[in-house]
């Protein structure tokens, strides 16, 4: 009979898996081993006479991720069990990392997602029902959701604030509980932007601590004898501080937010009343939560933006070692130290002063700093509640934020997920 020999080299699809999104995808070259190399020997019918190996099938490196597998885990439990509180039918999120590095200590995204079933196969009927599912288990909030982040973005203009020369942090404003505007076309209907509460007379420290707006609103957009920074200012520096570029963090798909300006405001002038709201983290502004994390801790951290990262290092099959991530500033020495020392103050103060937003973290067995976040959507008719929070405060290892959609009562309803991660991650990782 009539013999040949054939190489046969398997079908990378029928014997490999590959990376098709998130850090799978990012570090597909890295897993990706090599394919073995079978010769065998048929005739003319197929029938198989013989067989001999040639290459050897190569595994895949390892990748060792900087997620806490456990506090990844008691994250997405206590996020769940703060949205069945609210009655479920809600997403949530929340995002820790090492203040100092970027590390990525857990990245949860509410409600999640069994991935091993797209890997072992899934039902056409249970993929319809995650893709039509209101809560959109298959978004990952953490870095594709774009959020107005509400109050949380006032340590910034605080910043951008004193840069610029705007204000004195000591300098004590009276507020009312509003700002009145005067309407030169309808002089007895002034434009009114309120406060939640009357605050009384506030400097930076107090207005970041109790989230004053109409302290915020003076120093964006301008009242009294004070110029504010005005909307140029504002958008350079939200650029600086990166709002509308990536991360840059090792999983795909991230997104980036949005800068309203003048320039891109659809269908009307701009008005004092868009700018009064872009400096309380309101109107047209959006961020992606990991872009805010990251934006923040550069407050506490000594005025570094550090890029976010999950992967700490790269093995071979035998454990060998061969790659280390090095953490990487994406900006730094950008604010001067005294701006950055006057922000994180007033972010402790939050926490310590009996009416600041933060104070029912006080107790806590370490010292906490934070800023916390209510942020109005859908026309008004529903809020986001947020929360950041930094601990210890002298040398924070651990910077984190929390989101909940749809919460009735706004930060309140972040504010005990971020204490019981932190006690959490205190009694079990220590700080």
């Amino acid at each position: 009979p009539e013999l040949f020999n054939k190489a046969f080299k398997p079908n990378l699809l029928d014997f490999e898996r590959i990376g098709k999104t998130g850090i799978e995808a990012v570090y597909e070259k890295e897993l990706r081993g090599q394919p073995g190399q079978i010769t065998i020997l048929r005739n003319a019918t197929m029938e198989i006479l013989g067989q001999s190996y040639g290459e050897q099938p190569k595994n895949g490196n390892n990748l060792h991720l900087t997620v806490d597998k456990e506090f990844q885990e008691y994250l997405y439990n206590r996020l769940r069990n703060q949205v069945n509180s609210l009655g479920g039918e809600r997403g949530a999120l929340a995002i820790a990392i090492d203040s100092e590095s970027g590390a990525v200590l857990a990245l949860v995204s509410y409600p999640g997602f069994n991935a091993n079933s797209f890997s072992t196969g899934i039902s056409q009927d249970d993929f319809n029902a995650l893709v039509k599912a209101k809560t959109k288990p298959l978004f990952n909030r953490t870095i594709t959701g774009l959020y107005s982040p509400g109050s949380t973005i006032k340590p910034l203009m605080a910043a951008a604030a004193l840069e610029e020369g705007i204000i004195d942090p000591n300098k004590k404003i009276e507020t009312h509980g509003s700002i009145s505007i005067p309407n030169p076309y309808d002089p007895e209907h002034p434009s009114i932007f309120p406060d939640w509460k009357n605050h009384g007379y506030v400097n930076m420290f107090d207005a970041i601590a109790r989230s004053s707006n109409v302290y915020f609103y003076t120093i964006g957009g301008g009242f009294g004898d004070i110029a504010g920074l005005g909307i140029n200012r504002i958008g350079t520096y939200l650029k600086k501080f990166g709002f509308d570029q990536l991360s840059g963090i090792d999983l795909t798909n991230e997104d980036f937010g949005s800068i309203p300006t003048p320039e891109n405001k659809k269908g009307d002038i701009w008005r004092i009343g868009d700018t009064y709201h872009v400096s309380i983290g309101q109107g047209d502004l959006l961020v992606t939560p990991i872009r805010l994390l990251i934006d923040l801790n550069s407050l506490v951290n000594g005025g570094k933006i550090m890029k976010p990262y999950l992967l700490a290092s790269v093995s071979d099959p035998d454990g060998k070692t061969i790659k280390e991530n090095k953490p990487e500033a994406l900006l730094e020495n950008f604010l001067k130290p005294e701006t950055a020392a006057t922000i994180k103050k007033a972010m402790i103060q939050t926490v310590t002063s009996p009416s600041g937003t933060g104070y029912v973290l006080n107790d806590l067995p370490f010292t906490v700093g934070g800023k916390s976040g209510t942020a109005q959507i859908e026309a008004n008719t529903k809020v986001n509640a947020l929360f950041f929070a930094f601990a210890p405060t002298d040398h924070p290892k651990i910077s984190l934020l929390v989101l909940v959609e749809n919460a009735k009562e706004g930060a309140l309803n972040a504010i005990p997920v971020v204490k019981d991660s932190l006690l959490w991650y205190y009694q079990n990782r220590g700080l």
